[in-house]
């Protein structure tokens, strides 16, 4: 069932896509604007969530973007801060690159790097089944270089 415009904007969806390296990518929608090929089926998008839950957070460490508290000036203090890098460190210990929605409070694409894994998990390493859904949403740059990006250049 395709993602209804209303239900993006009110809802958080994780959604995932993969870059050209075959590096993974998680993204934290906070009310955006999902990519088509994302929004086309709720189905595919619970799949891989449940996927990634699934999968070992012992797998790699966590890093963090070092720019944080300039990008989210909400982080100011140690505890705010440390509060919402833990929020994300699962997924990067997993292997995914992670990225959040930058301005909550606008109807925009735009997304800020959280947290990266230093041994990233690849495209190669899935399920087949896993990896041809994740293949329907691919990134046209690749992601180990971006900190920050406009969702609107996703399909």
């Amino acid at each position: 069932m395709e993602i209804s415009s209303i239900d993006q904007e009110i809802t958080d969806f994780d959604w995932y896509a993969v870059d050209p390296n075959g590096y993974l990518v998680q993204f934290s929608s906070c009310g955006g604007t999902l990519p088509s090929s994302v929004a086309s089926s709720s189905e595919a998008l619970s799949q891989l969530h449940h996927y990634f839950l699934t999968l070992s957070t012992e797998t790699t460490t966590a890093h963090f973007n070092p720019n944080l508290p300039v990008v989210v000036p909400s982080l100011s203090d140690s505890h705010a801060y440390n509060r919402y890098i833990q929020a994300y460190a699962t997924s990067a210990k997993r292997g995914l690159f992670v990225f959040d929605k930058t301005d909550l409070a606008d109807y925009d694409n735009y997304y800020h790097l959280v947290a990266y894994p230093a041994r990233p998990l690849l495209l190669t390493e899935l399920p087949p089944a896993i990896r041809a859904l994740i293949s329907r949403t691919r990134l046209p740059f690749a992601i180990a270089s971006i900190a920050t990006l406009n969702a609107n250049d996703i399909n």
